[in-house]
């Protein structure tokens, strides 16, 4: 999502370098523009993260991350985390499918309640809004912009069960 404010999209893939698969913290799923095997290919990885990868023509389009909470009171929850589209792939509903295939895999995982946040004023409010997240608040102040000025982040839960 591009942000009016600064000129500038936080969440730009254009310059991306895909991490090696040998890291031991991320979980990698090639999805290569669909979702059929995305459950499958995540769950039975035991890291605290999944990272999913929406791959077209060898090109990644997008990307989003699920971070599973690993405190005792909290295995039933965890965070959305840097929903990334590509500008030339945007207005395709690739973030929708992307946010689609985390919370089939959270469900998966046991995760019923996902929490994220977002800049406020951002285009994926609406987004978030439109799959039945509910705003819980907003922080002021919370986002150091690359001008310095300070932006507040709006945070959002869902609960799937």
């Amino acid at each position: 999502a591009e942000s009016s404010r600064t000129g500038a999209s936080a969440c730009e893939l254009d310059a991306l370098e895909l991490p090696r698969e040998s890291s031991s913290d991320v979980r990698y799923c090639r999805l290569n523009g669909k979702f059929m095997s995305v459950t499958h290919a995540c769950r039975n990885l035991t890291n605290n993260r999944i990272l999913f990868l929406l791959i077209e023509e060898g090109q990644l389009q997008g990307s989003v991350q699920l971070a599973l909470a690993v405190k005792a009171n909290a295995r039933h929850r965890a965070e959305v985390q840097k929903l990334l589209v590509h500008s030339r792939a945007r207005r395709r509903g690739l973030a929708r499918q992307l946010m689609e295939a985390l919370e089939a895999e959270a469900l998966a995982a046991g995760r019923t309640l996902l929490v994220l946040d977002t800049l406020q004023g951002d285009v994926a409010s609406s987004l978030y809004a439109s799959m039945n997240y509910q705003l819980a608040g907003v922080i002021p102040g919370y986002v150091a912009c690359n001008d310095g000025h300070l932006e507040g982040t709006v945070i959002f839960y869902n609960n799937l069960a």
